[in-house]
């Protein structure tokens, strides 16, 4: 069966105290061992990423400052999930930091 996706997990932790939360989750994928080159497809090997985050909230009065930042694929793994064209590789690690201000 062309286009069939290989066994995917995910798999999360999260901690919150007061005003801070913190997260690391895993995901990956198993092996595609069964495809269907007429169809284009090929042999896609598994993988398992790690992800960080963290984020803390502050407020003043009627205002609110939230902060988050993390690290996306943490261990710099190489890898392309089954229906990526021709197995190119997925963003390699990546850092982020989103800032958000409300005032009310």
């Amino acid at each position: 069966m062309p286009l069939i996706s290989p066994f995917t997990y995910k798999a999360a932790v999260h901690f919150k105290k007061n005003l801070f939360d913190a997260e690391i989750n895993i995901n990956g994928a198993g092996d595609q061992e069964n495809y269907s080159s007429y169809f284009g497809e090929n042999r896609t090997d598994a993988y398992t990423l790690v992800n960080l985050n963290a984020s803390y909230n502050f407020y003043f009065s009627s205002q609110k400052l939230y902060l988050k930042a993390g690290v996306e694929n943490l261990f710099d793994i190489s890898y392309s999930t089954y229906s990526d064209w021709n197995n190119i590789p997925r963003m390699g690690r990546n850092f982020f930091l989103n800032v958000s201000y409300v005032i009310r």
